[in-house]
């Protein structure tokens, strides 16, 4: 199986304003029907009616009543896709985590901070994950280094450093999860 990081451009106090106001989440979920349909449909197959539909997993993430880390980091999915933007992220497509340290090895030898690795930590509390998606962010200004990246002589690093790149010009805070 593959695995992919699904980044989103969006502003880290909007995203954070709107997570904490139910109103603002059930406005989304309605901009959002299809990707939240898509979630309960999953759920449904999950056969544990433990597990809260998407619109329930925004009504206990906006009153920070826990739940299942998942389930809430897919609901923080759909905030971000319906304020945000999907970013481009053919250069960590079918990925493992391997790539991604190889990578990071490559932005360390360009002297840069930034490390995909290091998208680990939600932009909001969620409760903890112990599967995924695994729920990152980064600042712009944190991505602006990523704009000067040089070009790679290996292609498939190229590749990657040209998402990064993009990230970068998209002039926006970053949300990124990872499944």
């Amino acid at each position: 199986m593959s695995y992919a990081i699904h980044p989103y451009g969006i502003s880290l106090t909007d995203l954070r304003r709107v997570a904490c106001d139910l109103e603002a989440c059930m406005v989304a979920y309605s901009k959002m029907l299809d990707m939240a349909a898509r979630h309960d449909l999953w759920i449904v197959e999950q056969d544990d009616p433990r597990l809260p539909t998407m619109r329930g997993a925004l009504d206990l993430l906006a009153r920070g009543r826990g739940g299942p880390g998942f389930c809430l980091a897919y609901a923080l999915q759909l905030l971000c896709a319906a304020h945000g933007r999907f970013l481009h992220n053919a250069g960590v497509s079918g990925t493992r985590i391997r790539w991604l340290e190889t990578v990071d090895a490559a932005l360390e030898a360009q002297g840069k901070r930034f490390r995909l690795m290091n998208l680990n930590t939600p932009p909001v509390p969620l409760p903890f994950i112990d599967d995924y998606p695994m729920v990152g962010f980064a600042r712009r200004q944190d991505l602006a280094e990523l704009a000067a990246l040089p070009i790679a002589e290996d292609p498939e690093i190229e590749s990657t450093f040209e998402t990064l790149r993009a990230w970068a010009a998209a002039g926006t805070d970053l949300v990124t999860f990872y499944f």
